[in-house]
């Protein structure tokens, strides 16, 4: 009796290390599983990123005006023209830039809240090249 005593004991710790053995391997391919899930999203997300945003369907900015821009944007654009037209002196430049949103009252306004004198000359200058009499 001893001796199936001795075959039972080993065959219930050959099934124990089994038992072990296969939880071991299920959490690894758990892991490795849930490695792959997180690896596919990515790489979904970043081709569907590139085909659906950029081919496909990519975002067309149509008709945006200077009256879409925040009031710092129209500022320090008018700013910039006032500039350049105080280096190149095109006039026609000037009127193309900001005629048709009404450049002049944003020249004006900054003319008035100008620092320097010099900025005040260029901005009122930028006014004179618009709308022909500066600022008033």
């Amino acid at each position: 009796m001893k001796f199936v005593n001795t075959l039972a004991d080993k065959k219930n710790e050959l099934f124990d290390r089994a038992v072990v053995w296969v939880a071991a391997d299920a959490h690894r391919a758990l892991k490795t599983f849930v490695w792959a899930l997180i690896g596919a999203a990515a790489v979904g997300w970043a081709v569907g990123l590139f085909v659906f945003g950029w081919a496909l369907w990519p975002v067309e900015y149509v008709g945006a005006t200077m009256h879409d821009l925040s009031v710092d944007t129209q500022r320090g654009f008018v700013t910039a023209v006032s500039d350049l037209y105080a280096y190149k002196g095109n006039m026609f430049e000037v009127k193309f830039l900001l005629a048709d949103w009404s450049g002049e009252t944003v020249a004006c306004q900054l003319a008035e809240s100008a620092s320097s004198l010099d900025a005040k000359a260029r901005l009122i200058n930028t006014a004179y090249a618009i709308n022909g009499y500066g600022c008033r």
